[in-house]
């Protein structure tokens, strides 16, 4: 067996055991005998199992950095007056780079999702360390596109909008086979990696759009209370509430649903003859007519 022969069959069985059952959890002897080889073989050709992490990163990382650095630039000639990129067109380039950076597409993809989501999960401050040193200004060069195609958005808000958008793209795309599985089961249709990223981008689209925070949500997050709150509308589901009394006789409705209220405010005394501490408020509808409560300070 050759010494490139050895090495791709230790970084095929750690990538797969690594996304499998962890970073931590898996051993280097778990690794060698998938590998079908000795354990000496590892310290020779990696050094460390840390440094193992990072060659089966690096083998997927580097062609997908490489072919996406090449994109941006060329989406960067595109709007060198001053535009935007689209976020759908920005996002489009890279979700197919990364299903098509590796001759095993889309499987291989697959389980690079997966050692992605056990590396946010797992602590592995050297992978991330690396990962900055190596991949940092792509990653930087996208992350600026971003930015200016959303520049209303604050930069602590635009972060949680990347995080979480991000886990919707790790979760997806690391159980592709489970979803194709599902839709076949349960809609009689076969779907294909392209299509799920198809039906995903929008909504990674949206997330990242968003709608700017509300002025009383921004209130809450700075630590005041809002001057006034309106109740959700009367199309909200309901259930009943326990501090009213029913309507005894009458044909209407009388539901109520319980929401978190802000603290600090009093109590309030509900026209169905209840009270609601100031952890809780109500909301009332009788038959289609009555309005939303409200309640100030």
């Amino acid at each position: 067996m050759s010494q490139s022969d050895t090495v791709q069959r230790i970084l095929d069985a750690a990538e797969v055991l690594f996304a499998q059952k962890g970073f931590a959890e898996t051993s280097l002897r778990a690794i060698t005998s998938r590998a079908g080889v000795n354990l000496a073989a590892v310290n020779y050709h990696f050094g460390s199992k840390e440094a193992l992490i990072q060659a089966v990163f690096e083998r997927y990382l580097t062609p997908f950095c490489q072919a996406l650095d090449a994109k941006l630039e060329e989406l960067e000639g595109e709007t060198r007056s001053g535009g935007e990129v689209p976020l759908e067109k920005l996002f489009t380039v890279a979700s197919r780079l990364a299903l098509g950076s590796h001759g095993d597409e889309p499987r291989r993809a697959m389980i690079f999702f997966r050692l992605s989501g056990q590396a946010y999960s797992q602590p592995q401050d050297h992978l991330r360390a690396w990962l900055r040193e190596h991949y940092g200004p792509v990653f930087r060069r996208f992350l600026a596109l971003l930015r200016r195609a959303v520049p209303d958005v604050p930069p602590m808000e635009l972060f949680w909008r990347v995080h979480f958008s991000l886990g919707a793209v790790i979760f997806t795309l690391s159980g592709m086979e489970s979803l194709q599985a599902i839709s076949k089961k349960d809609f009689n249709q076969s779907v294909t990696a392209a299509h799920i990223t198809q039906q995903l981008l929008p909504f990674v689209v949206g997330g990242i759009v968003g709608a700017g925070p509300a002025r009383e949500r921004q209130a809450e997050l700075a630590g005041r209370i809002p001057e006034r709150v309106l109740l959700p509308p009367l199309d909200t589901p309901l259930e009943p509430c326990r501090g009213f009394a029913p309507f005894a006789g009458r044909a209407r409705s009388h539901k109520a649903r319980l929401y978190g209220f802000p603290a600090g405010l009093k109590k309030e005394t509900c026209r169905g003859g209840g009270t609601r501490s100031a952890s809780d408020r109500c909301v009332q509808t009788v038959g289609d007519m009555a309005p939303p409560r409200t309640f100030k300070r």
